[in-house]
């Protein structure tokens, strides 16, 4: 990525991916935002892919705030509208955990699966109060 001084910008090799360093937000095609710095420490990344592309710009993001930007500490999200709609975050991972539930619920399913379904509702758990947090600070 190629850091652009008059723009305040650092761009990927066809300006499909930009972050921009006042606001401290990355934007993939211009107007899906895909990460926000919060702090000197920690990072938000977005990981809902619509495509190759977009999964692409995740790595890409990635790569720049934890080697350029020297940020370690980076918190995968899933915001299927970008991070700009911080409030579909929590109707998403709500979805997936009434899927999770519903598979769990249905009778003769293996016991190691929905040992595994159980982990991943977890998780998204804590994603949603990672969320909440960010609903309640930093918008």
């Amino acid at each position: 990525m190629k850091y652009f001084k008059t723009l305040g910008v650092t761009k990927n090799y066809n300006g499909s991916l930009l972050y921009n360093h006042e606001t401290k937000k990355a934007y993939s095609y211009e107007w899906y935002e895909i990460a926000r710095v919060m702090s000197e420490e920690f990072a938000i990344v977005n990981t809902y892919t619509y495509s190759n592309t977009t999964a692409k710009h995740v790595g890409q993001i990635s790569g720049f705030i934890r080697n350029e930007l020297g940020i370690s500490n980076i918190v995968k999200l899933q915001a299927p509208r970008g991070l700009q709609s911080l409030d579909s975050i929590l109707d998403h991972y709500e979805t997936l955990i009434k899927n999770l539930e519903a598979k769990i619920a249905k009778p003769r399913t293996h016991k190691a699966k929905n040992l595994e379904r159980k982990n991943q509702i977890r998780q998204h758990q804590l994603a949603m109060d990672v969320a909440k947090n960010l609903l309640g600070g930093n918008q």
